[in-house]
This record gives C-alpha cells, sequence and structure tokens, in this order.
C-alpha cells in the first residue's frame, strides 16, 4: 500500500466569511443560546450583516428554536426586557407584573400546559412576541452575553473562594452524635459549575435585569407605562428581591439577594440597574455548560430551591441574611457533596455536624442559630 502525502498548507480557506449565506444563515439561526449568537456576530463581519437583515428570525431562533438550551421561563424574562426597551410596556399593572408574570416565573411554570386545559389566566411571551426593532433586538442579545459572563464570573469567585477555605464543624450539641467521618481539609477538584447552578445564577440577573428596565420606564416615560400613583409608589420600594411576591417563593429572592451582594451598589437613585463591566474571558471563569437529556427535569429542578440554599435554610438551623459570598443558594448536590455537605448513601439523612458545616476566613461577624431541646443557642462562627 502506497501513502501520499498531501500538502496542508493551501488546503483551502477556513474562515467564516468565504461560507455561503444561506448556509451562514442557517448556522446563526442554530446557536444554543443568545450569547453563543453574540460571539458569532462579534467573530463574523458577514454574520454581522446578515444578521441585519434578519435580526427577528435569526434571536428567535437562537431563542426557542430546537438546539436552544435557555430555559423557557428564561426566554419569557429575555422578551419582557425586550418590550420594555421597546416602550411597548407589556404590564398593565404592578399586580399584574407582580403577581402573575413573577410569580410564574420564581415557580418555572409552563403556562402552555394550563393554556391547553382552558386556563387562559396571566400574561405570557411566547415565541415571535419580540418586538420588531433591530437595535433594541441587537441590544438583548449583546446583554445576554453580559448576563451570561457576570453569572460565570460571579460563580467562578464563589468557586475560588471555596477552594482557599476549610471546612470545620462546629461544636457538638448537647445531644451529642457520631462526628463525621472525615477531617477537615482544602477543598480540591471543584470543577465547574453545572448547567442548573448557571441557569438560576442567569435567571437571578435577567430578574434584576427586567426590575431596572420597568422601574427606568415607569419614571421617564409615564405616559407609556399609565400605572396609579399608588402602583408607582409601591414599586419604588420594591427591589429585585422584593418584587417576588410569595414567601414560597422565598428561594429565587434569596438567588437575586446573593447577586446583588456581588453587583456594585447602582441603587442611589434608585431607578435603573446597570451591569458592571464584564470581565475578560479565562480558563477560570468562562466554560461551556449543556444540559441535561431531560429538559422537563432541568425545568423543574429550576423550580425548587437548590440542594444548597435547602440545606442552609433546613431542618433545626437557619441562617441570616448576611450569608457568605459562596452561592450557597446556586449549588446542587454535586457541588455539596464535593464540599462534603452531602452523602450519597440512600436512606441516610444529614446530622447536625453535617448541616452546620462553615467556611472560615471568608467573613466576619456571620452567626448560625442552633435549636435544641434546651432553647435557641446563637453561635459566633468567626
Amino acid at each position: 500500500m502506497s501513502l501520499v502525502i498531501c500538502d496542508t498548507a493551501n488546503a483551502g480557506r477556513t474562515s467564516l466569511e468565504w461560507i455561503l449565506t444561506e448556509i451562514l444563515e442557517i448556522i446563526a439561526s442554530n446557536v444554543p443560546s443568545l450569547d453563543t449568537l453574540w460571539n458569532l456576530l462579534r467573530a463574523s463581519p458577514r454574520c454581522w450583516r446578515i444578521f441585519t437583515l434578519r435580526y427577528a428570525h435569526i434571536t428567535e431562533s437562537a431563542l426557542s428554536g430546537s438546539n436552544s438550551i435557555t430555559p423557557l421561563l428564561v426566554r419569557e424574562l429575555i422578551r419582557a426586557v425586550a418590550l420594555v426597551r421597546a416602550q411597548n410596556f407589556p404590564f398593565p399593572s404592578l399586580d399584574i407584573l407582580r403577581w402573575d408574570f413573577m410569580t410564574a416565573i420564581a415557580r418555572n411554570t409552563n403556562r402552555d400546559e394550563y393554556a391547553r386545559c382552558g386556563d387562559t389566566t396571566g400574561i405570557t411571551f411566547g415565541p415571535n412576541s419580540l418586538p420588531d426593532s433591530r437595535d433594541v433586538i441587537t441590544s438583548v442579545v449583546a446583554t445576554a452575553n453580559h448576563i451570561s459572563v457576570s453569572a460565570q464570573s460571579v460563580l467562578a469567585s464563589c468557586i475560588k473562594r471555596l477552594k482557599r477555605s476549610n471546612l470545620n464543624c462546629l461544636p457538638p450539641d448537647p445531644d451529642p452524635e457520631p462526628r463525621p467521618p472525615y477531617l477537615s481539609g482544602v477543598i480540591e477538584a471543584m470543577g465547574q459549575p453545572t448547567y442548573l447552578e448557571e441557569m438560576r445564577a442567569v435567571r437571578a440577573l435577567w430578574i434584576i435585569q427586567l426590575t431596572g428596565e420597568v422601574r427606568a420606564m415607569v419614571k421617564s416615560r409615564p405616559d407609556v407605562v399609565r400605572w396609579t400613583e399608588d402602583e408607582v409608589s409601591r414599586l419604588s420600594q420594591k427591589n429585585p428581591a422584593t418584587i417576588l411576591p410569595y414567601a414560597a417563593y422565598h428561594h429565587v429572592a434569596v438567588e437575586v439577594r446573593t447577586m446583588m451582594y456581588y453587583l456594585p451598589a447602582c441603587y442611589k437613585n434608585d431607578t435603573v440597574f446597570r451591569l458592571p463591566q464584564a470581565p475578560a474571558p479565562s480558563e477560570c471563569n468562562r466554560w461551556a455548560t449543556m444540559p441535561s437529556d431531560s429538559q422537563s427535569y432541568d425545568e423543574w429542578c429550576l423550580g425548587n430551591e437548590s440542594y444548597g440554599g435547602d440545606l442552609l435554610s433546613c431542618g433545626n438551623s437557619t441562617v441570616s441574611d448576611r450569608l457568605p459570598r459562596l452561592g450557597f443558594a446556586f449549588w446542587e448536590f454535586a457541588t455539596m457533596y464535593r464540599l462534603g455537605l452531602a452523602r450519597r448513601l440512600p436512606g441516610l439523612t444529614l446530622t447536625t455536624h453535617y448541616r452546620h458545616l462553615v467556611l472560615q476566613g471568608i467573613c466576619e461577624n456571620t452567626f448560625l442559630t442552633v435549636k435544641t431541646q434546651s432553647g435557641d443557642c446563637s453561635r459566633a462562627i468567626f
């Protein structure tokens, strides 16, 4: 058998700029998310020119097409932000914004199923509800990339803090339990955040963004919003974490509040929220995440509290709102297991020692209240 040596130095042009326009449009329409679309637009001037002509089709395909990895209710948040920016204000009243739209976002309810069952109440932003404005849609795609970068940077910061921290147990309760079968040590090999953890952070940022957009519109264009003075006054008393109406959705409010800890204090005028400048990409703060094989399972998980958030609020312990910047509101079971805060053996529940593991050197003056048979006892951790 003879071997043929081929010269691949000039095998052909591989740039996106040499791909046929029709094929390039198909590629742009089948990206899995809006942040990926933004990266493609920045990489190819021809893609940008195609986008300026077919912006509505390409954006909607990337947002809700068959390859999209954006959760259903996050898509509605994105469309709502686009409508507000286009001054096509979609919320007739504050109650509809809070009790209908935000409630569904927090519950992660698929309202299409309710509509098929005859329940037509509520306001939805389904496919093809994006405004027909190239500038608005372009800005929303850019915001989606900014939010994706910011979410991953926040999670990367949390992981960095976890890696350089030591786990230590609290002193035993009056009724001692068996000590955990491991010793304190430096956390290693945390890995990257999962799809669910990243989507929780992304959802929180979009809620913050929508709240800021609504507040800005209410102040600058009251003739478009047409809310009553009472509604405007009540909105001024809400922040992105408290705009969620039900205490049952406290886990989403905690996610939003955790995100707000990492963002600069842009609420001096309490009118509009501006995201901080996104950090430069690096190996530690940018990664690719993919959903599980079951989209319905991912949607169900997003409608429930994360394992880390549930661990902090479960059973016999409560933690004050001054939580360390460790991202517990976002962490799922796998991450908590690597921290030693979860067990894989079936039928075993976490002991008090497992529940009360804390990280030292992160923040000061944090207290953990432990409820015992003899009463409540606040113990200073640091």
